[in-house]
C-alpha cells in the first residue's frame, strides 16, 4: 500500500466558535469543518471524475476547488474518470508527545473524512484519499492500496494542485537540489517560483498561512511552483 505523507496547510488566528457535527454522506461532493468550525475543508469530483479540493477559513475563501492526482510511467494517469465508492467522517481525538521542542504533548483534535474512489473504466483501480480539517489547518494524503490490477507504480508526478484565492504575500525559498539553506524571498505569490517548503503567506484577511508535508518516508520532497 502507498501512503503519500500529510500535506499540511496550517492557518492562524485567534477566534474560535463552537463545532458543528456533520453526518457521513455517500454523495460525491463533502465536507468537514474543524473543531470550531472555522475550518472548512471541501470534496468533489467534476463531471470528468476529476477529484478536487477546496478549503475556506473563518468563511474566507483560501483555497479555490483545485486537482488531486498521479501520472506514472508505463501507465495511465490516476488522475480523473473516478466514482465515489463511499464517504466517511469521524471526529477523533488524542495527544502525542513530541520528543523535543518547548512542550511536552500536543492535543491532536480533528474531524476526518476518507474518501474512496475507483475508476470507472478497466483497469478499476483504486485511491483514497485522506482528509483531515483541524481549528489551525488542514492535512490530506493520498492512499493507493494493494490491489489485483495494480502492482507497481513508478511516480513521475504528483499533480496536487494549490489553487489560492488570492494574490497572497509569501515568504519562500528557492528549491535547490543541492542546498536547503538558500535565503528566503517576500514576494507576491506570483512571483514565486519552484520552492521548497515550507512555504508562508500572509492573505488579504490578516491570517497567515504555512503548507509544508510531513510523514515523509521513501518519498519524495515536495516543490511548489
Amino acid at each position: 500500500m502507498l501512503k503519500k505523507p500529510f500535506i499540511l496547510m496550517a492557518l492562524f488566528s485567534v477566534e474560535l466558535i463552537i463545532f458543528l457535527a456533520q453526518a457521513c454522506t455517500p454523495d460525491p461532493a463533502a465536507d468537514i469543518m474543524s473543531p470550531d468550525a472555522r475550518v472548512v475543508l471541501g470534496f468533489s469530483l467534476n463531471s470528468d471524475g476529476v477529484p478536487h479540493y477546496a478549503v475556506t477559513f473563518a468563511d474566507q475563501e483560501f483555497i479555490r476547488p483545485s486537482i488531486l492526482g498521479f501520472s506514472f510511467r508505463d501507465a495511465p494517469a490516476l488522475s480523473g474518470n473516478f466514482k465515489v465508492l463511499n464517504i466517511t467522517k469521524q471526529r477523533k481525538s488524542s495527544v502525542w508527545l513530541p520528543v523535543w521542542g518547548q512542550i511536552d504533548s500536543v492535543e491532536n483534535d480533528y474531524t476526518e473524512m476518507l474518501v474512496n474512489l475507483q475508476e470507472r473504466e478497466k483497469p478499476f483501480r483504486r485511491m483514497s484519499l485522506e482528509f483531515r480539517a483541524y481549528d489551525d489547518g488542514v492535512g490530506f494524503r493520498y492512499i493507493i492500496p494493494e490491489q489485483e490490477n495494480l502492482s507497481h507504480l513508478e511516480i513521475t508526478a504528483e499533480n496536487t494542485q494549490f489553487n489560492f484565492a488570492h494574490n497572497d504575500s509569501v515568504w519562500w525559498t528557492e528549491a535547490d537540489f543541492d542546498s536547503y539553506e538558500k535565503l528566503y524571498n517576500h514576494t507576491s505569490l506570483s512571483k514565486m517560483i519552484a520552492a521548497n517548503t515550507p512555504v508562508t503567506m500572509q492573505t488579504p484577511f490578516g491570517f497567515f498561512a504555512s503548507i509544508h508535508e510531513a510523514d515523509l518516508q521513501n518519498y519524495a520532497g515536495m516543490t511548489l511552483k
